[in-house]
């Protein structure tokens, strides 16, 4: 299957495809040249057939996206992120370059524009205004001080920029003047079609500019039309707004009509392909496509949190969490489990056997056509579910809640001796398995009992430890918050160095020096045997699930329907 945008380290979105980032931009050369820029320092590219994607250095959100043409695009964001592709390749620019006065400030930029090559602007924080003339960018002069959010220019050469407080300037050629709005909402996007013909938005306000003042756009109209509007794109007399829980608008040179966008991700960017087409993005990769008054959603995926990922194969992979998703080898599908409970944990065995635990003692089995609901002996939470694939396993839960399931007794409790939340289980057998939870805790059974084992960690402060696995009953790894490894060689366990400042959910790996760590802030880690290093995930969104096929087919699982795939 195709994939969308890839991180430099390889790991690439599956699901949405082509990617879940916020979008924050998009501009179009034509039908078969559009870019759109978002959150992490995502730059998607389509080609008229296939999206692709990149990821800018340094993953510094992407607020704004413009160009005069297929080989002059400008990319602008925070952290004085300043990116422009000729045709070919996505360089960086220093937009202070040769300042000699210390170091310079960090600028948060909003928006770019231009009319040509040697004609970009940038704006941004502060009232910020930067100049591109084809050699070098240098700042001008702004008469406001407030965050500059939307830009737009006349390919005449006059610009205006639009933001907080309702502030509105205009670059005549010569230099800025701020314009009456008649306003202090926010105005967060500005477009237009000539320099007598200029719209901007922001919440319920809608302005238009006739080339002598700004007026309320139509009377007002499409007040309670639409709330919160922060996109404008223009399509000859036509005006499209896009704004926030998937409200949108277009007003026909007479009147405003409410469109079905049929999402309720906030829409952040619009442009006009070509005449009668209409692209519009926002969050979770949002890409809302009109053709007249036809609509696709260009995404797939959606926004339900995934949880825990299990396969017994390349061609049998399970994901669960706020949905069930299953892989068969082509193409994801989404499994009625005729349950209404979240879930937490899964394990698969085999093609015709997986078993999910979730809220309420929740615990389903698999037998290859179905999900069936079986009796687990609590009504306390289930967290994690361990298998052998040989009639033994374990879930773990709440108040240290432990279930076992036997041949003989089916699912029963089984005394865990603590009270603390258990979170996951895994097992190198039968007989040795390892369940880890809240307050640093780490249990062993030892066929007939669990025991708390002792765990000494630096600093005296005991982590939650999210997920447990290992290649044997000599080689097991436990992760949690606050960036928490620990090891269990066979003897006793010990903190690993090398966990990041953020929280660590999942740990799987194919082999002692191939192991993976995953968690909030996109966080991936990888073992070699020696050593964690980070490795670039291509996103900030929560990763709570990691399993592979094998060390070149991993894939990790997370909130916002995300699902990345590792093949190096």
């Amino acid at each position: 299957m195709g994939y969308g945008a890839c991180s430099i380290d390889r790991w690439c979105w599956e699901r949405p495809s082509p990617q879940g980032n916020q979008l924050f931009d998009v501009w179009a050369d034509k039908l078969t040249d559009v870019w759109a820029v978002g959150a992490d320092g995502v730059i998607l590219h389509h080609d008229g057939v296939n999206w692709s994607g990149t990821f800018a250095p340094g993953h510094s959100n992407l607020r704004s996206v413009w160009g005069s043409g297929a080989s002059d695009v400008w990319a602008v964001g925070d952290d004085s992120a300043v990116f422009h592709f000729d045709g070919t390749a996505w360089t960086s620019f220093d937009v202070d370059a040769g300042n000699d006065a210390g170091t310079p400030p960090t600028h948060n930029f909003r928006a770019v524009t231009g009319t040509a090559p040697n004609d970009a602007w940038a704006f941004g924080s502060g009232g910020i205004i930067y100049h591109y003339d084809g050699s070098g960018w240098t700042s001008d002069t702004s008469p406001v001080t407030n965050t500059l959010l939307s830009a737009w220019a006349d390919p005449g050469g006059e610009v205006w920029a639009v933001g907080g407080q309702g502030k509105i300037i205009h670059y005549d050629g010569t230099s800025w003047k701020a314009q009456a709005s008649g306003h202090t909402t926010t105005l967060d996007a500005v477009r237009g079609t000539s320099a007598s013909d200029v719209w901007a938005t922001g919440g319920n306000v809608v302005l238009h500019y006739d080339g002598k003042s700004w007026k309320n756009g139509a009377a007002g109209a499409a007040a309670g039309t639409i709330g919160g509007a922060i996109a404008l794109a223009l399509d000859g007399q036509e005006v499209w707004e896009f704004g926030s829980a998937g409200r949108a608008a277009r007003y026909d040179g007479s009147a405003w009509t409410a469109l079905n966008t049929g999402i309720s991700d906030n829409l952040r960017g619009a442009t006009q392909l070509e005449s009668g087409k209409v692209l519009a993005v926002g969050d979770h990769g949002a890409l809302l496509y009109y053709a007249g008054d036809k609509r696709a959603q260009l995404t797939a995926g959606g926004s339900k949190n995934h949880l825990a990922i299990s396969g017994s194969s390349s061609s049998d992979v399970w994901v669960v969490g706020d949905e069930v998703l299953h892989f068969n080898g082509k193409s994801w599908s989404v499994v009625d489990t005729k349950s209404p409970r979240s879930l937490y944990g899964v394990e698969a065995d085999a093609q015709d056997s997986a078993i999910t635990v979730g809220t309420g003692g929740t615990l389903l089995t698999w037998d290859g056509s179905a999900w069936a609901p079986t009796v687990s002996g609590t009504g306390n939470w289930l967290r994690g579910v361990w298998s052998d694939g040989q009639g033994s396993a374990f879930a773990v839960g709440a108040a240290g809640t432990t279930v076992k399931l036997s041949s003989v007794a089916g699912w029963a409790k089984v005394p865990s001796g603590v009270g603390a939340t258990l979170n996951a289980v895994w097992g190198a057998d039968a007989s040795r398995v390892w369940a880890v939870g809240d307050s640093g805790t780490v249990l062993g059974w030892d066929t007939v009992k669990w025991t708390k084992m002792s765990v000494t960690y630096e600093g005296g402060a005991k982590p939650s430890l999210r997920a447990v696995w290992g290649t044997g009953p000599d080689s097991v790894w436990a992760v949690g918050s606050n960036g928490s490894v620990l090891y269990y060689d066979g003897a006793s366990w010990a903190e690993q160095t090398g966990g990041e400042d953020y929280s660590l959910n999942a740990v799987w790996g194919s082999s002692d020096k191939d192991v993976w760590a995953a968690g909030t802030g996109g966080t991936l880690l990888h073992f070699d045997g020696s050593g964690w290093t980070p490795s670039d995930s291509g996103t900030s969104v929560t990763l709570d699930g990691l399993w592979g096929a094998s060390g070149s087919n991993v894939r990790a699982v997370g909130e916002d329907g995300l699902i990345l795939h590792y093949q190096p």
